[in-house]
């Protein structure tokens, strides 16, 4: 019976046929899949126009729009690209503290000129460290903006070649 019983339910697997539930519990229905994704990462700053002088003038980003006491940069030329809004709440007398363990550690940006970038950044003293090689090809600096938000900027150049 044992054996029926095992060939029955290999059988309804493989021809797509639900299983029989084991018990009361996972014979609730699983939950409806949903369509999920990041819509945009707000930060919020202490000053906007000194933020905004470091990602658009140093990092090259674009400023796409600013309203009220938000500013939305783009990635690229245009909203298809990643955006990123800064914000300050005027009520705030100071931002809350970014302190380890709040579940924020950085942001990664892929850039294209990559020396050029790490250049503007240390000539508007902005911190950044030195530019090292990392695997497959892959460069990396760290950088951090004027409230203490940590950025990744990685170029892709080219492979090594497979021995």
């Amino acid at each position: 019976m044992k054996v029926l019983g095992v060939l029955g339910l290999s059988a309804a697997l493989l021809s797509g046929a639900p299983a029989p539930a084991q018990d009361a519990a996972k014979a609730q229905a699983a939950p409806a899949a949903t369509s999920l994704a990041m819509v945009i990462p707000a930060l919020n700053v202490s000053d906007v126009a000194a933020s905004s002088r470091f990602y658009v003038d140093a990092l090259g980003m674009k400023l796409l729009a600013q309203r009220h006491n938000e500013t939305f940069l783009s990635l690229g030329p245009d909203a298809k690209q990643p955006v990123v809004m800064l914000m300050r709440d005027p009520e705030l007398k100071q931002n809350p503290v970014i302190t380890q363990g709040t579940g924020f550690n950085r942001l990664v940006l892929r850039v294209a000129g990559l020396t050029e970038i790490v250049a503007r950044l240390k000539a508007g003293g902005y911190k950044v460290s030195d530019i090292r090689d990392v695997s497959m090809g892959y460069r990396m600096a760290m950088a951090t903006d004027p409230d203490g938000y940590r950025l990744e900027l990685v170029e892709a150049g080219a492979r090594p070649e497979k021995k």
